[in-house]
């Protein structure tokens, strides 16, 4: 299968009527905006006017935090303030938009087989003028694939090379999606050398001097200067005091962001699941743990515990994602269709063991296991067990340090647990069924399916159908990131490869 520019237009069907919304997420061009929720005191919903309707809200000058110790070179900033600010200066083979849909910038076209990518070269020009090469791209893949931004991303491309004027990308194991990680940085050769080092890039902002970038083009913004912070809790001061207009954060502690100000969600991929305890005999049972789902209240969860910041899960892959599928369950929890699934599937809860006449196969009373210090994370437990005690289902809630939380998944000292993992933009799953997020039964056949829809085999319908049936795990929300901003400043669409999309 090939993806280039004209593609984007006529994309690409093995089945209509099944498969059109995945292949679509490889053959759009469109940026459009991620974002959870809308209101007051809550994220604010971006208009869906074009991205130059929203850059005339920037200023000419745009002031931007970041940490002058952690630079400028991709490869080695490791802060969230400077990481964002590398697709203004630097740019990938492709460019994954809002809707995780990859479109070619540095390349011109790429074919996937089961164990490699081959991607052709657009004719491009870093900002000094000289091509870009596959050795360029070859080097600077060597220096992403061992970076601490970029490694994890690329931990399933095992090399990269060269070959005539293209460049040949050998796939750890089959991923037809993997075209979206080709987002990664794309330097001169040679010039990235240390931490200290400013490569050469092709984006459409260069660095002058230590802290200021100018535009390359005719946007609206002509300059972007650099506010050196060093403590991250002082971003709202800095705000405040107007030596930035905007920073962006990903929530990850479990607060919200700064209502007094305007802020804009952002979709950051990161998966907010219930896991289960294999050894325990009822959760082993399909039909109980498609029951349990259907208790979970998803909008409550995204819209009370998150406070906004997340998106009900109502299929397996993200929601923003445009190959997401069908939705498999309901936002709102459904407590008698629940209640009859787990009478169905032979189990009692606590609340009806006494009853006369009923014969408990097993009392339905869990302990589920959850990161202590996240006030998200602590809601969506209560939210959690509220919903399950309604379905007649008894939850107790046990907040656990890092450490201890890391020790009891590790020991099996718990029924469930409330995990989290960032996925990447191919929206691979395969660190969950493979086990290695401590999620359970990775050998339903649901994870044979996922790995036939990995080789593009069958349809994400296919798999959502499977992971139905068998429910390893129960997604939950998809959270997300804000970008805070002054009054007055707007921060245009963005898109998953890029914050500042819209800022030219």
């Amino acid at each position: 299968m090939s993806f280039t520019k004209r593609d984007r237009k006529r994309g690409f069907r093995r089945d209509a009527a099944r498969l059109s919304r995945c292949i679509a997420a490889f053959v759009c061009f469109a940026l459009v905006l991620t974002s959870c929720s809308g209101g007051s005191n809550e994220p604010v919903e971006e208009p869906s006017e074009a991205v130059t309707e929203a850059v005339r809200n920037m200023p000419a000058e745009l002031r931007l935090p970041y940490n002058a110790d952690d630079g400028l070179n991709p490869f080695a900033v490791e802060s969230s303030m400077n990481s964002v600010l590398m697709p203004l200066m630097y740019e990938g083979l492709f460019s994954v938009s809002a809707d995780y849909t990859p479109a070619p910038v540095l390349a011109q076209r790429a074919s996937v087989s089961d164990y490699a990518m081959t991607v052709t070269l657009a004719p491009r020009s870093f900002s000094d003028g000289t091509a870009v090469t596959a050795r360029d791209v070859v080097y600077s893949f060597e220096q992403a694939a061992s970076s601490p931004l970029y490694k994890n991303r690329l931990a399933r491309i095992s090399a990269a090379r060269s070959s005539g004027a293209d460049v040949v990308f050998d796939l750890e194991s089959p991923n037809f999606f993997s075209v979206a990680l080709l987002d990664f940085p794309v330097v001169k050769s040679g010039t990235a050398q240390d931490r200290t080092s400013v490569p050469v890039g092709t984006g459409r902002f260069v660095p002058s001097g230590p802290d200021t970038l100018v535009s390359r083009g005719d946007g609206e913004v002509k300059e972007i200067r650099l506010y050196n912070i060093f403590d991250g809790s002082t971003l709202d001061t800095n705000l405040e005091l107007g030596h930035i207009d905007l920073y962006y954060t990903d929530l990850s502690d479990g607060t919200g962001a700064n209502t007094s100000f305007s802020v804009y969600s952002r979709d950051v991929n990161s998966l907010v699941y219930l896991g289960f305890n294999p050894n325990i005999n009822s959760l082993s049972d399909p039909a109980l743990r498609r029951a349990l789902s259907t208790a979970c209240d998803r909008a409550s969860v995204a819209g009370s515990a998150f406070q906004g910041y997340a998106r009900p899960a109502l299929a397996v892959l993200n929601p923003a994602y445009a190959g997401s599928g069908e939705a498999v369950w309901d936002e709102a929890a459904r407590p008698a269709d629940a209640y009859d699934l787990i009478a169905a599937a032979g189990y009692a809860s606590p609340a009806d063991i006494d009853e006369p006449g009923v014969t408990a196969k097993t009392e339905l009373s869990y302990r589920l296991i959850t990161p202590e210090g996240n006030r998200f994370k602590s809601d969506c437990a209560e939210n959690l067990r509220r919903s399950f005690a309604a379905a007649g289902v008894e939850l107790t809630v046990t907040e656990l340090g890092s450490e201890a939380f890391a020790q009891y998944l590790e020991a099996g000292w718990y029924d469930l647990y409330l995990g989290e993992v960032r996925l990447n933009k191919d929206q691979d799953l395969t660190q969950l069924f493979s086990g290695r997020s401590a999620t359970v039964l990775p050998e339903t056949e649901c994870a044979g399916v996922y790995d036939s829809y990995l080789r593009h085999e069958v349809g994400i319908e296919e798999f959502n159908s499977a992971f139905y049936a068998d429910v390893p795990f129960i997604p939950l929300v998809y959270r997300c990131g804000a970008v805070v901003c002054a009054e007055g400043v707007r921060p245009g669409s963005g898109s998953a490869s890029d914050l500042f999309a819209a800022v030219s």
